[in-house]
């Protein structure tokens, strides 16, 4: 084809790009890795002989995995949750709507245990520019010919669990969440960049599928013209590099039909009409190719399929994120879990429940206390003293797991955040907690840097993307502030869907979060305006959510910024434990910073240190 025969490529330049391949070529067959054991979350031993008291600080997903773990052991357990919900940053917003609320119980948790797991409005603090309450008022529809709603849900924190993060799958294995391919790349999906035709949308797979035939085949052009790979057998690379590329007979791209089609092949005697490929020079021109950071840079939208923890396969679990740790709520505990006998504390009443149908049965659920906010944890010569807003005195534990951020624990009233441009996010008081922990421990806690991060949702007036784009799932890709577009997963052709309509972090996190909320859905609807015409006409807009998790009650942004790489000696100092009789849990305190991987393994593992009395420093713990 001219446009791409024309950018032809100087001798030196061939050869750089044989070496390459060669490199490639060259490159041993993957270790296979492989993965034994029962899973731990099942094989858990109970000791009722056990006495000893654990104190969780915390509900999300670390404190929940670590009270489930704890109670099955035997300890007598409390978590402390100083909001007025469970899940941390595992939040999953879902209709308002009073109908569709029972329904979902119905389906979910028919005796309506811990109700306050449902989540229909969530509002960021004080410290926000706009701490407007964010309501899900979405509007239910029924599948077609049913009286069953469509399920509607917007995950405001993690949305997706990549097939590597084996500790995660084991808990949903035995905690019976279901599971369901979340789909992090369509072929279909668009990415739009000013540089490449003004902005004009294209599908991944016409700039993917291109660049692989154009590199391909000027790779042809470099072997025919006599740059043989030493070594290698002309006839093998010339086939490797045609089924590469797709490429013609003549050793073009022209024709591929990897590129899609403009016209689909159908019935009889349809017009087909293959897609052009995109020349190389309009991909190098396009910015959707070249450096940057993963899934923050617009040269690195083309590539992020291939990072280890967004390869396919990912999971989702059926019903929304949040049904992880709902389930680690409703899981049976035994009952000398709940007997955490201290006057502060008071006894748990279960008088109504052991009238009923579940009498006598203890869950994990029974030992949150919300809004419950801890204020000081001490290491004493018996354990540790706890100290909580609304109790009569301190409470004593033998051991206390700490999930919250770093910086909560750190002393400093900011916490650094990520990226290069030097701001801070704000600690108040009131989510402050002190300790006696060693100076040095603490200073490295306050310095632990913190990703802010932020999501928008909006509900589809229709499935547009699916009846005009063929778009199953996956992300889109654009260059403006909202920077994605992530379309459900789930219930391909129902009459509406929720996505994910602006994802961002770092330092564009930390600016899209300091507007106002409708501020933030204007870039939203703009975003997708690149990617869909007349976008904001097909959703409904008025009734948009908007998310600073670096804004919200108890939370200091995201998730760290990958500690223990950048800080890796503060990440020794924060994950040498235990210290006294005190542990940390929690994505920040591992390495899956963001994912909720980190929180349940950290999690395990504090429980199997105080199980066996080995820290963190030993070998044999893992």
């Amino acid at each position: 084809m001219e446009a791409s025969m024309s950018l032809r490529l100087s001798r030196r330049t061939a050869l750089k790009a044989m070496g390459a391949m060669a490199t490639l070529l060259a490159l041993p067959n993957a270790r296979s890795v492989a993965f034994a054991g029962s899973n731990p979350f099942s094989t858990m031993t109970f000791d009722p002989n056990e006495r000893r008291t654990v104190a969780i600080v915390g509900s999300g997903v670390a404190g929940l995995t670590a009270a489930y773990l704890a109670a099955k052991a035997g300890f007598r357990v409390v978590v402390f949750e100083g909001d007025d919900r469970y899940g941390g940053r595992s939040l999953t917003v879902r209709p308002s709507d009073a109908a569709y609320r029972e329904w979902w119980f119905d389906k979910y948790n028919p005796h309506r245990l811990f109700p306050r797991m449902y989540v229909s409005s969530y509002q960021e603090s004080d410290r926000s520019p706009d701490p407007a309450p964010q309501v899900a008022n979405m509007a239910i529809e029924t599948w077609p010919g049913t009286n069953e709603p469509v399920e509607l849900f917007l995950n405001a924190g993690p949305g997706r669990i990549p097939s590597n993060h084996s500790a995660l799958l084991d808990l949903c294995q035995a905690v019976n969440v279901r599971l369901e391919p979340y789909i992090f790349l369509s072929g279909s999906n668009l990415l739009s960049s000013p540089t490449f035709k003004d902005g004009q949308p294209v599908p991944w797979r016409q700039i993917n599928f291109s660049l692989m035939g154009e590199l391909a085949e000027v790779m042809t052009a470099a072997v025919q013209d006599g740059y043989i790979l030493q070594g290698y057998e002309e006839a093998s690379v010339y086939n490797m590099l045609k089924q590469f590329g797709d490429l013609q007979a003549n050793g073009t791209v022209d024709g591929s039909t990897t590129l899609g089609y403009l016209r689909q092949p159908g019935g009889w005697q349809s017009d087909i009409e293959v897609t052009r490929p995109v020349s190389l020079q309009d991909i190098l021109g396009s910015g959707f190719v070249g450096s940057g950071d993963a899934e923050q840079s617009t040269g690195s939208f083309l590539f992020n399929p291939n990072h280890i923890t967004w390869q396919p396969s990912l999971m989702q679990p059926v019903g929304g994120m949040d049904r992880i740790w709902q389930q680690l709520l409703l899981q049976p505990v035994p009952a000398q879990s709940c007997d955490y006998e201290q006057d502060a504390l008071g006894r748990l009443d279960f008088a109504g429940r052991d009238s009923g149908d579940l009498a006598g049965q203890r869950f994990v659920g029974d030992l949150v206390r919300l809004e419950h906010t801890v204020k000081y944890v001490d290491n004493v010569p018996k354990g540790v003293m706890i100290g909580v807003d609304g109790l009569s005195g301190p409470v004593v534990a033998d051991f206390c797991i700490i999930t919250a951020a770093p910086a909560l624990v750190g002393g400093d009233r900011t916490a650094p955040a990520s990226g290069d441009s030097g701001y801070s996010i704000p600690v108040p008081d009131e989510m402050a907690i002190t300790t006696n922990l060693a100076p040095r421990l603490k200073r490295a806690l306050a310095d632990v840097r913190m990703t802010p991060a932020i999501k928008v949702g909006l509900q589809g007036r229709t499935r547009f993307w699916e009846e005009e784009d063929e778009i199953y799932g996956g992300i889109s890709w654009t260059t403006t502030p909202s920077s994605q577009i992530w379309y459900p997963s789930e219930d391909f052709n129902a009459p509406t869907g929720v996505l994910t309509a602006a994802y961002n972090r770092g330092d564009a996190g930390y600016r899209y979060g300091t507007w106002s909320q409708a501020r933030r859905i204007r870039q939203a609807l703009r975003g997708g305006e690149t990617l869909h015409n007349d976008y904001a006409s097909k959703v409904y807009a008025d009734n948009a959510m908007t998310i600073a998790w670096q804004y919200m009650p108890g939370q200091v942004g995201g998730w760290g910024d990958e500690t223990y790489i950048n800080q890796a000696e503060i990440y020794r100092r924060i994950t040498n434990l235990p210290r006294g009789r005190v542990y940390f849990a929690g994505d920040t305190y591992s390495q899956v910073p963001g994912w909720q991987e980190g929180s349940v393994d950290s999690a395990r593992l504090a429980i199997a240190s105080i199980l066996s009395g080995k820290p963190s420093t030993d070998p044999d713990l893992y």
